[in-house]
């Protein structure tokens, strides 16, 4: 995966595997995975670590990344609510397969990212076996100091405030993005409705055999070669079965997919709010040089209904505006010094956008050409089988 990027990287490659029921029996019941990580790293203990997790880890470090790197692409988790849950299948062999591929697939893209690799919080994740203390002692402190109610508060403001100008690079990208997600949406309907079909042929020849045996039955026919017939029927059935089952996989590696690109977007979404935080401060500062030309054009006359009331009260009109003229200087030298700072972090947030949209893309293509691969590999292991089931009769004239 981002081959391009692994050269430059210490060499950290990680593995799950062996899902296993733990606490069978018990409403406390949950699974584990196996994780195996190999690495060259000087933050790791040793050059091999095994350690087991649960889903309910995987979510605790998502939200830990994906709230302290928010420069970054986070791969996105699967789906905790899902359709199975509801039906009670959440246990099911089938369900835990599904997951531990997804999962794996999560930790790849983790484990060659060229920041998240090296977090300190991915890697106690993968070493650390008093997970749960690192967290609550060292994470959630953390957490609990930048406030996701702000993050959120600060992006439903600027929900509703759209760029002065877009800057056509990510306008493109932008675009990009909304490609991508189509095909892909696309793609999966079209599989899906293959997937239908072909539960509904597994189905017909399942219902076939069984009418062909029956025949064969009531008309008293014993012949070697309609009982192969008989058995291509059943065989053909049963790989049209595995073709629906593994087209399940190719679907979840999709909806993965679309789900990351998904990532890529809101990571475009945080770079406009820093452009918009930058354009806020630039209102603010025309609105504030207005103020101060108006006092400036406030001259004092012998008509100025202001000047006549602050004189009866005994207020000093020429003193009174040059203290408003101080405040207004010293606000207008705080959002100065305010948008310098605010354009220095989008410009540097918008070089980490640039960084990651070359090491997305790479991921994408490489992930795309591979579940491409196993579509094809899949296929021609289903037309290979049938051919060999039906080659019985070959030899008949």
């Amino acid at each position: 995966m981002a081959e391009n990027y692994e050269s430059n990287l210490p060499t950290l490659v990680c593995s799950l595997s062996e899902p296993r029921k733990e606490l069978q029996g018990t409403r406390d019941c949950y699974v584990s995975y196996l994780i195996v990580t190999r690495s060259t790293l000087p933050s790791f203990p040793k050059s091999e670590i095994k350690i087991r997790r649960r889903f309910s880890d995987f979510t605790k470090l998502h939200e830990i990344i994906s709230r302290m790197y928010q420069d970054c692409i986070v791969p996105p988790l699967p789906g905790k609510q899902r359709l199975e849950y509801i039906k009670g299948g959440r246990f099911s062999d089938e369900f835990i397969s599904r997951r531990a591929s997804l999962l794996n697939r999560y930790l790849q893209r983790c484990s060659s990212h060229p920041v998240l690799h090296s977090s300190p919080h991915f890697i106690a994740f993968l070493s650390n076996s008093n997970w749960n203390n690192y967290v609550k002692l060292t994470i959630q402190p953390k957490l609990n100091a930048t406030s996701k109610l702000e993050d959120l508060s600060d992006a439903f403001l600027n929900a509703f405030t759209k760029l002065r100008e877009q800057k056509e690079e990510y306008a493109q990208q932008k675009e990009h993005i909304q490609q991508i997600t189509s095909g892909i949406v696309n793609m999966e309907s079209i599989l899906q409705r293959l997937s239908k079909l072909e539960r509904v042929l597994e189905q017909n020849y399942h219902e076939l055999s069984d009418q062909f045996g029956k025949l064969m039955a009531m008309n008293g026919i014993s012949d070697v070669s309609l009982d192969e017939m008989q058995l291509a029927l059943r065989g053909t059935r049963t790989e049209f079965a595995g073709l629906a089952d593994n087209s399940h996989s190719l679907l979840d590696a999709l909806k993965d997919i679309e789900a990351y690109t998904l990532a890529y977007r809101d990571l475009l979404k945080r770079r406009d709010q820093k452009q918009l935080d930058v354009e806020a401060l630039e209102d603010f500062l025309v609105k504030l040089n207005k103020e101060k030309e108006k006092l400036l054009n406030d001259k004092p006359s012998g008509l100025n209904f202001m000047k006549t009331v602050n004189d009866l009260r005994g207020i000093n009109h020429e003193e009174s505006l040059r203290k408003q003229m101080e405040q207004v200087d010293t606000e207008i030298n705080t959002v100065e010094q305010a948008i310098q700072e605010a354009t220095e972090v989008s410009m540097l947030f918008d070089k980490r956008v640039n960084e990651e949209a070359q090491f997305f893309n790479a991921v994408r293509q490489a992930e795309m050409v591979d579940v491409m691969r196993k579509y094809a590999k899949l296929h021609v292991q289903f037309f290979s089988a049938i051919k060999d089931i039906w080659e019985i009769n070959k030899q008949e004239p």
